[in-house]
C-alpha cells in the first residue's frame, strides 16, 4: 500500500469475519468487479478508494464499528461502483484537475499533441503508460478519442463526475432499499466526486425511489419490492 496511507497491509486489514468484509464482498458482486481488501484507519472517515495496485479500500472507524446496517450497505454500494473500472478515476481523482490531465494524456497519446504544455512533463508520461497498455484498452481510447475529435466535442468532466456521483448514489439506494439512510449517508459525507450539492443528491435520490425504474431493478434483482400504496 501507498506509504502516505499509514497502513499495514497484513495487520491492519480486516478479516472475512468482519460484517464491512462480507458487505464488501456482495456489494461488489453485485456491481460486476471483484471483491478487494479492506483496510481499517480508524482517524479517517468514510469509506475511501486507496488508489494502490492491487485495488483496495480504506475504512474509517465510523463504517467498520457502530454504523447501521442499512447505512453501510449505501455507503459500502456507492464505493464498489465508484470502483468500477468505468468510474474508478473519479473516486481516485474526484476533481476536474486530474481528470483534465488524464484526457489530455490520451489525446496525445492518439494525436502526438499535447494541449497543456503547463503540465507537459505529466500528460507525456501517462501517455507513454497509455501506449503500453492492453491492446483492446488502447482501441477503445483510440476510437473514443478519434469520435471526439471528428465531431469537434469537449469533454464536460464536471458534468461527467457529477453523474457518476448520482449513479453511484442510486446503486447505494438500490442495494440499501432503505431511502431515510441513504439521504443521511449523502449528508454526512466527507469526500466529494463532483460539486453537486447535498441538495441536489438528495432531490436525485427520492426521485429515483419513487421512479418506475427503481422498483424494476429492485425487482430483476430479486429483491421483490412491492410499490407502496399511497
Amino acid at each position: 500500500l501507498k506509504k502516505n496511507w499509514s497502513v499495514h497491509k497484513r495487520h491492519d486489514r480486516l478479516g472475512d469475519e468482519f460484517a464491512l468484509t462480507k458487505m464488501v464482498a456482495y456489494a461488489c458482486e453485485r456491481v460486476g468487479i471483484a471483491s478487494m481488501p479492506v483496510f481499517q484507519k480508524p482517524e479517517q472517515s468514510g469509506l475511501i478508494n486507496a488508489n494502490t495496485d492491487p485495488v483496495a479500500l480504506i475504512a474509517g472507524q465510523d463504517v467498520v464499528k457502530g454504523m447501521a446496517q442499512r447505512e453501510m450497505t449505501f455507503r459500502v454500494a456507492k464505493a464498489a461502483t465508484l470502483m468500477r473500472p468505468d468510474f474508478y478515476l473519479a473516486s481516485a481523482y474526484p476533481t476536474t484537475d486530474y481528470l483534465k490531465v488524464f484526457f489530455y494524456a490520451a489525446f496525445a497519446s492518439v494525436t502526438n499533441q499535447v494541449l497543456d504544455p503547463a503540465n507537459q512533463d505529466a500528460i507525456v508520461r501517462y501517455a507513454h503508460e497509455i501506449a503500453d497498455m492492453p491492446a483492446p484498452e488502447r482501441t477503445r481510447i483510440n476510437n473514443t478519442i478519434q469520435m471526439m475529435t471528428q465531431q469537434g466535442m469537449n469533454p464536460d468532466l464536471s458534468a461527467w463526475l457529477r453523474e457518476v456521483d448520482h449513479t453511484a448514489n442510486r446503486v447505494g439506494l438500490l442495494l440499501s432499499g432503505d431511502l431515510r439512510a441513504a439521504v443521511a449517508s449523502v449528508k454526512d459525507e466527507k469526500l466529494w466526486v463532483g460539486k453537486a450539492s447535498v441538495k441536489d443528491k438528495v432531490k436525485e435520490l427520492i426521485l429515483f425511489n419513487i421512479s418506475d425504474e427503481y422498483f424494476e431493478l429492485r425487482r430483476q434483482m430479486g429483491f421483490n419490492l412491492e410499490r407502496r400504496r399511497q
